[in-house]
């Protein structure tokens, strides 16, 4: 196998696909599907999968920016409170959280 292969294949784990996800993508790639109506299926289920992808990007970003704004909170407060005194802004954090949510979010 060679180094590019498995490293598309190990980012797809990392990212939460699994191994049978992994091979519908790789069977097209590896030309092993040449059936028009088996493509064409495959090629809808890769769109919505691009789709979901592109929605946890946009979540990701928002909350790594939300967090990264927390540390900053939490670098200035650090300097001036003991840290017990820290956890004071877990209301604040949450109230930016909620800022930051889309109208199509669906919690779990």
């Amino acid at each position: 196998m060679d180094r590019a292969r498995l490293e598309k294949i190990l980012r797809a784990k990392r990212i939460g696909f699994s191994l049978e996800d992994i091979k519908q993508f790789l069977d097209v790639t590896d030309g092993d599907i040449t059936d028009t109506e088996e493509l064409l299926r495959r090629k809808t289920s890769f769109e919505a999968v691009i789709a979901r992808l592109r929605s946890k990007r946009k979540d990701i970003d928002v909350i790594a920016k939300d967090m990264q704004a927390l540390c900053i909170i939490i670098d200035k407060h650090i300097k001036h409170t003991p840290v017990s005194g820290v956890f004071e802004f877990a209301e604040a954090y949450d109230a930016m959280f909620r800022a930051h949510l889309d109208e199509d979010f669906i919690p779990i």
